[in-house]
């Protein structure tokens, strides 16, 4: 009898055990650079950074032009302003954000994209803006280098670094998410003062000296930008895919 009664304690405890390992497999992962994830109240805050950039660039595009087709430039950022307005509009709804979370995510990774392209395309203002027809960062050569550059790089950790991480925590359950959160804190010598003092004066000081300061910051942005801000698309993504698998939990504005 008492080995019997062992024995049922010993699956209750075991199904017990089970079962708080299923509800830590069912917490969202948040990438290796995202400290707290994409939120749906993000709706309510990125379409109004995004329409001051769309509206910026539209302007400029508008009244100065640019060497890399400004009519098409125009129509983006037109089509982004559209999209700007009706994501703002959208936000003043919260019931029908909270009730329909997967199109909310949908809405915020349109969002997220804009953003990125005008935090690019900014970046590819500052680096080809060099006069003078000899300069090599006025240079057909440049101008194009640099806007393929930035394209890759942000199609890359979009669709194959950031999702690998992902993919990485769903088959290992979450075995990496302690080291991937102390890469994230304070005490990561990667992000230390000294560190980034060093980088600023190897990185700027040269261009600073020459003349091409602006240019070199344009590209160093664009491509922080390219490696960074992805991280936001494909975490809202798995955002928009956790509320499908799990309706039952509601998040909160």
């Amino acid at each position: 009898m008492e080995l019997f009664i062992q024995t049922l304690e010993s699956v209750f405890v075991l199904s017990r055990v089970k079962k708080q390992q299923e509800e830590i497999i069912l917490e969202r992962y948040h990438g290796p650079l995202i400290t707290n994830g994409v939120e749906l109240g993000h709706i309510k805050i990125v379409p109004w950074l995004n329409l001051i950039f769309s509206s910026l660039f539209y302007i400029f595009n508008s009244l100065m032009g640019y060497d890399v087709d400004s009519e098409f430039v125009k129509r983006v950022f037109l089509i982004w302003l559209c999209i700007d307005i009706l994501s703002i509009v959208y936000s003043f709804f919260d019931s029908i954000i909270v009730k329909h979370q997967v199109f909310t995510y949908i809405l915020l990774i349109i969002n997220f994209v804009n953003l990125l392209f005008s935090l690019n395309y900014m970046g590819f203002i500052l680096a080809t803006s060099a006069e003078g027809t000899g300069n090599f960062f006025s240079s057909n050569l440049f101008v194009m280098g640099n806007a393929l550059l930035i394209t890759l790089i942000s199609l890359i950790m979009t669709f194959f670094v950031y999702p690998y991480f992902y993919r990485r925590d769903r088959l290992t359950n979450g075995a990496y998410r302690e080291k991937e959160s102390k890469f994230n804190s304070e005490d990561n010598k990667l992000f230390s003062s000294n560190f980034l003092l060093i980088f600023g004066l190897v990185v700027f000081v040269p261009p600073l000296l020459t003349g091409y300061l602006e240019n070199v910051f344009g590209l160093v942005i664009g491509i922080l930008f390219s490696l960074v801000f992805p991280a936001l698309v494909v975490d809202a993504f798995y955002a928009a895919l956790y509320a499908k698998q799990h309706p039952e939990e509601i998040d909160e504005l």
